[in-house]
């Protein structure tokens, strides 16, 4: 059965990873690296990341892109050029009609849920339409799905059902049907990306939109897919993906990583390797450019505990940000917090349970605020900001602005580095029957840096109490409240 084969891996939970596990994981990457070759860790980070970030076709994606018949769905894991693809071929098409480029990235890939969220790889796909020079920006719509149906329902009096609610082939066909019948003398092209895989396990499947496909035959729809979000337990191919996509589809496989450096590739790739991911062996380093190399750091122990308090009362820690985190960006500077720009920053905070978020949150904004570093946030409603903070260091940051995200909003926010907060122990797994805590992939979160990843970690102790109150919140809880 397909579902044996390939799934999200949720195993019984392993415990926190102990420092010296984290040491040997990081230590593999120690030695020379090509950030030897620039003055600065600023400067390694901003040359690297210049030149990885370039919008260039690999043979692989030039083949797609060239031969691809009109319904096509683009499989491939993270990096791979899914969404570059989908710019180009919007170019191509922009010409033939009217192009529609719908961004399904906020959408849960775990549920198929559309949620009130906003979606950032909107503007990141803009942004590459605009790189890439195209001319043709009138007929090339950019939208997110959930702006998209709000658009339909304003213009054309239809009432959606209140969010959140489940997406469904089905729902999409309509979507498409009443998108196209607004333009009857155009030719109408869709570009889907990051759709969710498992909306295809919906009742009655593709079976609407390749009857409505067959009779509009003039038009051309992509989707991608980013295989990423499924472990696949015996990482031998995609094919067992494919039962869910609709079958009139042609399928291209993507299995270059263009978009991180060799060295940031290699540790995603140890990662996902230690939590058993059978797609660390199937996608491979696409470009040749090394990139500095991983840096992880440990925080210092919790000084509140040698007060004497609760160590169930971690989340009300007030030395996290203001000391220890706040050590930690300068150390992330090169020993100066002056020593990194800013700008080329993303803090990305690991986890979907709301109040470990929220923590989180509160933590890096306290911690920016003491250096007086502006924070541009583009995280969830989950982690929305705290009272009294964001505001003080909205004039006075003389550092740039770094870019905070979370796990529900971390797609389309690609930064020359990455800073990765972890406060659970590493690359964990769980149990769904036994409604653990299903662990978000490492790797599409780590891969968001272009050129440098900093990985960021609890002392073991803390670690385990923060997993004693997950496990308290998680046997009080469905596990479709917190798994995405």
């Amino acid at each position: 059965m397909v579902d044996e084969q390939c799934t999200r891996t949720f195993t019984k939970r392993r415990p926190a990873m102990t420092t010296s596990q984290y040491r040997d994981l990081f230590g593999r990457y120690i030695g020379p690296a090509s950030s030897a070759k620039y003055r600065t860790r600023s400067d390694a980070i901003s040359k690297v990341g210049s030149k990885v970030s370039k919008l260039k076709l690999t043979a692989e994606q030039e083949e797609i892109l060239t031969n691809a018949p009109p319904l096509n769905i683009l499989l491939g894991d993270f990096g791979t050029g899914k969404s570059l693809l989908v710019i180009k071929k919007a170019k191509s098409l922009a010409s033939s009609g009217i192009v529609y480029v719908i961004s399904f990235a906020a959408v849960s890939d775990g549920t198929g849920k559309v949620r009130e969220e906003e979606d950032n790889c909107v503007d990141f796909l803009k942004d590459m339409l605009s790189k890439d020079g195209t001319g043709a920006e009138n007929e090339i719509h950019i939208t997110s799905f959930l702006k998209h149906i709000k658009d339909i329902e304003s213009r054309e009096s239809i009432k959606f059902p209140e969010l959140p609610f489940q997406l469904t082939p089905d729902f999409l066909c309509a979507v498409i049907r009443i998108t196209v019948q607004r333009h009857p003398s155009h030719t109408v092209h869709f570009l889907l990306d990051e759709l969710p895989l498992c909306i295809g396990k919906s009742k009655g499947g593709w079976n609407h939109l390749e009857a409505f496909l067959k009779d509009n035959t003039s038009m051309t729809v992509w989707m991608t897919i980013s295989c990423c979000s499924y472990a696949l337990k015996k990482g031998e191919d995609f094919s067992c993906l494919y039962e869910h996509l609709p079958g009139s589809f042609e399928k291209s496989i993507l299995t270059q990583c263009m978009r991180t450096s060799r060295n940031g590739f290699k540790l995603v790739q140890a990662v996902r390797k230690f939590k058993g991911d059978g797609l660390f062996s199937i996608t491979k380093p696409g470009n040749a450019i090394d990139g500095p190399i991983p840096i992880w750091y440990e925080l210092t122990s919790c000084e509140c505990l040698r007060t004497g308090e609760d160590p169930l009362s971690l989340y009300g820690c007030r030395c996290v940000g203001v000391h220890r985190l706040k050590n930690i960006l300068r150390s992330i500077g090169g020993g100066d917090v002056h020593g990194i720009n800013w700008n080329d920053v993303a803090i990305i905070l690991h986890d979907t349970y709301h109040k470990m978020t929220q923590f989180l949150a509160r933590a890096v904004e306290e911690a920016c605020d003491s250096w007086s570093i502006d924070v541009n946030y583009k995280v969830s409603s989950v982690a929305k900001r705290s009272e009294g903070l964001g505001t003080a260091n909205a004039e006075n940051g003389s550092k740039g602005a770094v870019t905070l995200v979370d796990f529900w909003s971390y797609k389309g926010n690609e930064k020359k580095a990455v800073v990765y907060i972890d406060p659970y122990g590493g690359p964990l797994v769980w149990n769904i029957t036994s409604r653990w805590h299903g662990y978000q992939d490492v790797a599409g979160t780590l891969s968001r840096a272009l050129a440098q990843i900093f990985y960021v970690t609890w002392p073991k102790e803390e670690q385990d109490v923060f997993l004693l109150d997950l496990d308290k919140f998680l046997h009080k809880t469905a596990p479709t409240s917190v798994i995405r």
